[in-house]
């Protein structure tokens, strides 16, 4: 996706030499005693500036770095820029040198962002360290948002201040996820009004699977005011979307999109599937690309291009054959900002084309290459979207699907064979997010993986069971469902006494069901998707057999949906089938015991057995 220049996220995402992927909760306890390093104070000091007729901003960063213990300590103070939109001023960390180099963060094609840091050791004899930053944002409509803790050092002060001098009152700070214990002072003089937010003891930031989005519970304030409205924001973004659309070879690609279209709507949607699967995504970050769109002629002749330069060349294609088809920005569901409310950069991070077709509203992400036209990726459902139509600009909602459009569905059909095997076949079928990440998945195999991948499909956790004959269908976008089908020979679920078989049906193959420890989890638990996950086993009992026992199964509701396990008997068939259907992806802190619980109660009655007897002569 797009990553909007948000530099100020940006910086606060990269404060080592590699990208740090810090997506964790903001914590305030005490300082820990394993903690080798602690910053004793940090400030930053934003003043806003008023230069011919444009707002810049300068920034100053002062970090204390302060050794805790007898081993010596390795640190790297750093900060971000870049030759665009944000010059590095000066750089000093006591005699150290400082070095410079360039960031690509991962998943980015290329990235304009360079990184200024010093190698510096605290050691008993020196056990303190000071770092200085200082440098200038050209523009203020790039600087949208500060984090206030996202830190890789416990801190015991760290104050943020903003600095307004006459003039400059238009601008106004919304502080997001405020802290109970941050402390705000303002001060007023003749000349200027400071505002300064306070924290104490900052816990260095816990990275842990499962995360909710960083902005979604980071403390941290938005800078307010270098737009009047979305309107205001839309008029800027024009000026960079205003690209060269001219495509020279455009009726040869025209006449391979049209070929054996019969409707309006088979064009629409092979123009979709069309760039979805002849452009490579690819993510690309650089000064003014970070918004600019490439032009459809380069997307083409390249055979790639970002969410920006995609959703451009659709556009262009969709407008040529006549479709009222609209560049869109728009937030992934990373994103906490309505553009409505919040009319700045950081409301947006991605690009997508939007189409008014027949009656209905067709939000096109060529980014997903196995989306059908009509669905929506769960990544922008729910988001609101800036639809362009030159100066002006049209926000719409985009709709949330049922979870249940995002399915995982894996049956068995059995009969007893020889030696109490289960024999039969089994079809693994997959719709909406969950088809899109199982066919992304398997694009990145070769072929000799993709195939033991497609078995492994159709297998249990501990890949015991026998599978051959595997067949694989539908993997193109147009189509809604992927299946892939196999034969089974499953030797493990039965075990003999007697005259008696006990059957465990439980295929153990499920995802988005774990135990959370709560001894040690510091944030809440963010689920990878709304969805419903179905494993279902059918088994034609033998004609000399009856069933003896059958579980009573279990439903348990949720906040984030329900669990089930059903056994039932249909003439002279067993149904065993599991669902887990997840609704809503937050598991708060508070919650985690009730999930555990519910998923213990679930596991225990999904894996107690069923028992045949045969029949008496």
């Amino acid at each position: 996706m797009w990553l909007a220049k948000d530099y100020f996220f940006r910086y606060s995402m990269k404060l080592l030499i590699s990208v740090v992927l810090l997506l964790s909760a903001l914590t305030l306890r005490a300082q820990t005693a394993d903690d080798k390093v602690v910053i004793a104070n940090q400030s930053d000091v934003f003043t806003f500036i008023e230069k011919k007729g444009q707002t810049v901003v300068r920034h100053e960063v002062k970090t204390e770095y302060e050794l805790k213990g007898k081993l010596a300590q390795d640190i790297h103070p750093s900060i971000s820029y870049d030759d665009d939109w944000i010059i590095l001023n000066h750089a000093s960390c006591g005699d150290n040198k400082a070095q410079h180099i360039n960031i690509t963060s991962e998943g980015v094609f290329y990235d304009g962002t360079k990184m200024c840091f010093f190698e510096a050791t605290l050691t008993p004899r020196k056990p303190k360290r000071t770092a200085y930053f200082v440098r200038t944002i050209s523009d203020v409509r790039c600087f949208s948002r500060v984090d206030l803790a996202n830190n890789t050092y416990f801190i015991r002060k760290r104050t943020v201040s903003f600095v307004f001098p006459k003039g400059t009152e238009k601008y106004r700070l919304m502080p997001w996820n405020q802290s109970g214990s941050m402390q705000v002072d303002t001060a007023y003089t003749k000349a200027e009004t400071i505002i300064t937010y306070t924290l104490h003891n900052v816990n260095a930031q816990k990275d842990e699977t499962c995360m909710p989005p960083h902005a979604l519970i980071m403390s941290n304030i938005l800078i307010l005011g270098a737009f009047s409205d979305y309107r205001d924001l839309n008029r800027w973004l024009q000026n960079y979307i205003e690209v060269n659309t001219t495509i020279p070879n455009l009726d040869a690609v025209l006449n391979e999109i049209g070929r054996d279209c019969q409707t309006e709507e088979d064009r629409l949607r092979n123009t979709y599937q069309w760039v979805q699967r002849n452009i490579r995504y690819v993510a690309f970050e650089a000064g003014n690309d970070g918004y600019q769109p490439d032009c459809p002629a380069e997307v083409l002749r390249k055979r790639y291009g970002d969410c920006k330069g995609m959703a451009m060349l659709l556009r262009t294609l969709l407008r040529a054959q006549g479709f009222d088809a609209h560049f869109t920005h728009i937030a992934s569901t990373d994103i906490p900002y309505r553009v409505s409310k919040i009319p700045s950069l950081c409301t947006f991070n991605h690009a997508i084309c939007t189409v008014f077709f027949q009656g209905q509203t067709y939000f096109l992400d060529a980014t997903c290459r196995y989306v059908p036209l009509g669905y929506i990726s769960q990544s922008i459902q729910g988001q609101e979207a800036m639809i362009g139509n030159g100066d002006d600009c049209q926000l719409l909602s985009v709709p949330m699907l049922p979870a249940s459009s995002s399915t995982d569905s894996l049956c068995y059909e059995y009969e007893l064979g020889a030696n109490h095997h289960l024999i039969g076949r089994s079809t693994y079928s997959l719709s909406g997010d969950m088809r899109e990440a199982y066919l992304r998945s398997l694009e990145e195999k070769t072929k000799e993986n993709r195939q033991y991948l497609l078995a492994n499909s159709l297998n249990n956790d501990s890949h015991r069971y026998k599978v051959s004959e595997v067949t694989f269908t539908e993997d193109s976008p147009n189509h809604e469902w992927t299946i892939i089908s196999g034969k089974i020979d499953n030797g493990v679920a039965v075990q003999s006494l007697g005259s008696e078989l006990y059957l465990e049906l439980n295929p153990h193959n499920i995802c988005g069901v774990f135990k959370i420890d709560t001894l040690k989890r510091v944030n809440d638990v963010w689920l990878p998707l709304r969805n419903h996950v179905v494993r279902e086993v059918k088994l034609h009992l033998p004609h000399d057999f009856i069933v003896s026992y059958l579980p009573e199964g279990i439903e348990v509701p949720l906040s984030q949906g329900y669990l089930s396990c059903t056994f039932l008997q249909k003439g002279d068939t067993i149904v065993y089938r599991q669902c887990v259907h997840i609704d809503c992806r937050e598991i708060p802190h508070k919650k985690m015991s009730e999930w555990n619980k519910a998923v213990d109660r679930w596991i225990a009655v999904c894996n107690e057995q069923i028992i045949l007897k045969r029949k008496e002569e």
